[in-house]
């Protein structure tokens, strides 16, 4: 797993575009700069970009959980659901689609703060008030199912 950190804002353009930092395109190296995996998060207002090989991690570890019981088929639907695919074009910007810009109040920046193997697309305003915030969570209690979940794997 690669460790990934930028916190930049960037500019989007009139069609919804904005270039990935140069920094992160160096991290992730030319194999996994181009294809990734736009998700809608479920527990904080932002959207998340997932290399492609991170989103594969990801869905291989989901695959192991007992969906037959509703708390973990809704941990997998929370961790899972709301993705698409996306490819940096040729200039290495990334495309949002023009509900997500409006929904996450993203038409003219995007705040990109990258960790671990995924990089978050955030609002500037909205950023300081729910990273790291128990109110962002709304009565779900993530860790805790996830904990479970993952118990015995």
């Amino acid at each position: 797993m690669q460790n990934l950190r930028e916190n930049k804002a960037c500019s989007v353009d009139d069609k919804g575009r904005f270039r990935l930092p140069g920094s992160l395109v160096n991290q992730l190296g030319q194999e996994h700069s181009k294809f990734f995996v736009l998700q809608e998060e479920r527990v904080v207002p932002c959207l998340t970009l997932y290399p492609l090989y991170a989103w594969e991690e990801r869905v291989e570890k989901y695959k192991k959980v007992n969906t037959e019981i509703p708390k973990f088929r809704t941990l997998v639907a929370i961790a899972l659901g709301g993705a698409s695919d996306v490819v940096l074009d040729g200039s290495g910007r990334v495309q949002i689609p023009r509900q997500l810009l409006e929904k996450y109040k993203l038409e003219d920046k995007v705040l990109v703060n990258a960790y671990e193997n995924y990089i978050e697309l955030w609002n500037e305003e909205e950023y300081p008030k729910y990273r790291g915030s128990e109110a962002a969570y709304e009565g779900f209690d993530f860790e805790a199912v996830s904990q479970e979940a993952f118990a015995n794997l």
